[in-house]
């Protein structure tokens, strides 16, 4: 079986209720027929540019979207910009935000709001997204809501060390640069000797 979720980058799912349940522990207790698991969103205004340069960890940590950005829709709607998580075999076809088409008379099953729902963290302030502005503002009144402390935590905790994996490496002094290439330039000048 292959699981796949429809959620873009500026998107988050959330598990409400039954924190110890992972995403894919949701689809693996629904039934077999059921292709896709349908979750209502949630708008979070998002109302400024993230930096473009990442400075240290405080920086960073106040930045992280899910914790700076926490203006909420109130009204939610399960057919508006809804995101989906799909077992990939019983799906004909898929569009941004629901399969059109599936296999075998398949189900959609909506997941109950109060169990997770999507946080969708929209632009507010940018031009290409200007006209969505007041249909989010029927969606309110805006309300301060934060991700569970225990998803914070943990996303807080990978995203660091994913940086820190990712973009915390040493650069070889500019005489080790010049050694190693020079030591491939030798290897490679002997491999065509050899030949």
């Amino acid at each position: 079986m292959i699981i796949t979720a429809f959620v873009d980058i500026d998107e988050r799912i959330e598990m409400k209720k039954y924190p110890e349940l992972r995403i894919v522990d949701l689809l693996d207790q629904t039934t077999p027929n059921v292709s896709t698991l349908h979750f209502s969103v949630d708008w979070i205004i998002k109302d400024q540019l993230s930096p473009q340069k990442y400075i240290n960890d405080s920086q960073l940590k106040e930045e992280m979207i899910f914790r700076k950005f926490t203006n909420s829709s109130t009204k939610t709607d399960t057919y508006i910009q809804p995101k989906c998580i799909i077992r990939s075999e019983k799906i004909a076809l898929m569009s941004i935000h629901h399969p059109p088409a599936v296999y075998d008379e398949s189900k959609i099953s909506i997941v109950n709001y109060r169990i997770a729902a999507i946080r969708h963290y929209r632009n507010t302030f940018h031009k290409l997204f200007h006209e969505q502005v007041p249909r989010m503002m029927k969606y309110g009144p805006y309300i301060k809501t934060s991700i569970a402390p225990w998803i914070s935590r943990n996303l807080t905790r990978n995203i660091l060390k994913r940086i820190k994996y990712l973009y915390d490496i040493e650069i070889p002094s500019i005489d080790a640069q010049e050694n190693y290439y020079s030591m491939e330039g030798s290897k490679k000048a002997l491999e065509k000797i050899k030949t």
